[in-house]
Order: C-alpha cells, then sequence, then structure tokens
C-alpha cells in the first residue's frame, strides 16, 4: 500500500507514515419483529451485513461498462490513480470517511431496509461499557466493528421467537465478509 501511494503522489507531497488503525468494538442489543421469510438465519446474516454497514461502509468498486452505461465520460472514468480491480465512481469517494458517531437512527432505517424486517422493537449501541441512546461516538484513532459475539439479536415472528443457530450464523456472515 505505501508503494502505490508513493508512486501515485503529487510532487512535493509525501507521507510521513502509514498506519492500521485498530477495531473499535461496537455491541448491539436488538430485538426484530420479522416477516414471513424462508430462513430466519439467513435474514439475521443480511441484518448483521447492513449493520456493519453503517458502522464501516466499503467503498464500492465497479466495472468499466457499468459506468460508461452511467454515462461517465472517459476521460472522467481514466482520471486518477490505476486501480488494479476496476474503477471508483467520484460519488462514493465520500463512504471512505472515518466516522466520529454511530447514530442510532441510521443502524435502523439501515435493518429496515432488509427485505423481511417488519420491525425494529429495540435496540442499544455501546461500546467498552458506554451505552448511549441516539449517537455512540466512536474514537478518532480506531475504526468501528460490529463486536457479534457481544451482541443479542432477538428475532419474533407475530410475537414468538424465530428459533436460529448463531454458530451457523456467524460463520455464514464471516464467509460473505
Amino acid at each position: 500500500a505505501a508503494l502505490q501511494l508513493h508512486k501515485n503522489r503529487n510532487l512535493g507531497e509525501d507521507f510521513v507514515d502509514i498506519r492500521v488503525l485498530d477495531p473499535q468494538m461496537i455491541q448491539v442489543q436488538m430485538a426484530v419483529e420479522i416477516g414471513p421469510v424462508e430462513s430466519a438465519a439467513d435474514l439475521l446474516v443480511e441484518i448483521l451485513q447492513a449493520i456493519e454497514s453503517q458502522l464501516s461502509p466499503t467503498i464500492p468498486v465497479v466495472g468499466l461498462r457499468s459506468l460508461l452505461d452511467a454515462g461517465m465520460a472517459v476521460e472522467d472514468i481514466f482520471e486518477g490513480p490505476r486501480l488494479s480491480r476496476g474503477f471508483i465512481p467520484p460519488e462514493t469517494l465520500g463512504l471512505g470517511d472515518r466516522r466520529t458517531s454511530i447514530n442510532t437512527s441510521d443502524v435502523i432505517h439501515a435493518v429496515m431496509d432488509v427485505a423481511g424486517v417488519r420491525a425494529v422493537r429495540s435496540i442499544t449501541l455501546s461500546s467498552g461499557g458506554n451505552i448511549e441512546a441516539w449517537s455512540l461516538p466512536v474514537d478518532p484513532q480506531k475504526v468501528p466493528r460490529l463486536d457479534i459475539a457481544a451482541s443479542t439479536f432477538i428475532l419474533e415472528k407475530e410475537g414468538i421467537g424465530a428459533a436460529v443457530d448463531f454458530t451457523a450464523v456467524i460463520a455464514d456472515y464471516n464467509q460473505r465478509q
């Protein structure tokens, strides 16, 4: 990564050092009302992915064809350093900005966007014993990560708990990540 940065730096620009940030583990306690779904376990994996996308969003990499189909000019597509796995649309670069806080409302909206979720009954976000109702601060020297092992997820369908093999869910989630 350092070689790539130095190879594409501006004249007179230098990088002092590159640091990999430590994770700030975020615990989630959540009760969710679900609708009719084929697999509650698959739904829970999608919920976990939606939460992780709110905690630490990834910058999407797209192919040349999709950018051309979107009407982007060729000279704009190839502007900037050469990437090895596609192109980054300019409007998505803001997703790489580090978070200063995690808003509970943003997490709720992300979970509600998952097909099969009817309602988020309750939600609590915490980190290192710090519990916040509306906005959980993120350490500027860390990157937020979902702490699945210390989190609690309850799925209910019409008031009845949906049985889920949480070990299999964690394995499936880790494989998809």
